[in-house]
């Protein structure tokens, strides 16, 4: 049982511990030190950094990865768990996965917007969604554009009193504390002999959410002298569409952090390792998460794939090489692969 002390802004309350029982949520995620076969063989491990990996896709078969970091903020936002929830992803999203096999156990009804109409051919996600009592609202793709904008909100709302609408992939404010918490965790697995070296840590972004959490968290660990000399990665899983400009993720970013006003450490996101766009994939991608799976842990092509795929890379060229420590969150989402 994780036992809770000394965590600031009062996220972890009684509520959210009964959560975690109520779910089986298993917490915290394992810190595991792993090693690139190709790139150790050729590199002075004197010299290479450390790599570690936050196994948070281990923190529940289901509710796996940064799926549970982020809902935790939005389902203890008030006294209460809301009487209905309300979310938006596509016919594989791991965000409404989780969500709805979470509503499932929680007794609380659950409504998906789904981009596109799969009514013919539900995908294994959509099944599971179905069989937890879960209702899978088809929408148009344009209409599903449309998600952010406040009037169609506003009349979800109207449609809805009593619903808790969270944004697509779980990307809110309130995600953000729930992702932070993940630092705390690191800056106890870490210990005092590491959270002094250089470190970079490294995440996938695709709603931008995660490595907005993680830079708050990282905020909030050196105001207290923790990690003083961390940097953080983001690593772009999809790319902008042809009406975006090509650092809206920095953007997306930087909005979700509007509210915090304390110095920022820093932070990036790289753009050059997306193979084409969301869920787009290559033959060496493939490789490279087949050969990595069967000599580590399983990593998919979509998320934590490309991230591990491009940390691979930037280490075989020795762009890395003057930090201590590389840690890569593992965000789950395995049940994307299925066909």
């Amino acid at each position: 049982m994780l036992v809770f002390t000394h965590f600031s802004h009062a996220l972890i309350t009684l509520s959210l511990f009964n959560i975690h029982q109520q779910l089986s949520i298993e917490l915290p995620s394992p810190l595991q030190s792993f090693t690139f076969a190709q790139v150790s063989a050729q590199d002075d491990n004197e010299t290479s950094p450390r790599l570690w990996v936050k196994r948070d896709d281990l923190i529940h078969p289901i509710i796996s990865g940064n799926k549970w970091r982020k809902l935790a903020g939005s389902l203890t936002q008030s006294e209460r768990l809301p009487q209905r929830i309300i979310s938006f992803g596509g016919g594989y999203s791991n965000h409404l996965h989780a969500l709805a096999y979470t509503c499932h156990k929680l007794g609380i009804p659950f409504h998906a917007i789904i981009r596109g109409d799969y009514s013919g051919r539900l995908t294994p996600c959509l099944r599971d969604i179905a069989s937890w009592q879960g209702e899978c609202i088809w929408s148009t793709k344009i209409n599903y554009k449309r998600r952010h904008d406040s009037d169609y909100l506003d009349a979800l709302q109207t449609q809805y009193p009593d619903a808790l609408i969270i944004p697509e992939g779980g990307a809110s404010i309130m995600a953000l504390r729930g992702v932070a918490q993940s630092v705390q965790e690191l800056t106890q697995q870490l210990h005092q002999t590491l959270t002094h070296q250089r470190n970079l840590i490294i995440t996938p972004v695709a709603t931008a959410a995660t490595l907005a959490g993680i830079i708050q968290g990282i905020t909030q660990a050196q105001q207290s002298g923790q990690l003083t000399q961390t940097d953080i990665l983001g690593i772009a899983v999809l790319k902008a569409h042809s009406q975006e400009s090509d650092d809206y993720l920095v953007q997306s970013t930087k909005d979700l952090l509007c509210t915090s006003t304390h110095p920022r450490p820093s932070w990036s996101i790289n753009l050059d390792y997306h193979t084409g766009g969301y869920a787009k994939s290559s033959k060496e991608l493939v490789h490279f998460c087949t050969t990595f799976s069967d000599d580590n842990f399983i990593i998919e092509p979509v998320y934590s794939g490309k991230t591990f795929f491009a940390v691979h890379d930037l280490m075989k060229n020795q762009q890395l090489d003057h930090y201590d420590n590389i840690i890569i969150y593992h965000t789950g989402g395995l049940q994307g692969m299925r066909d």
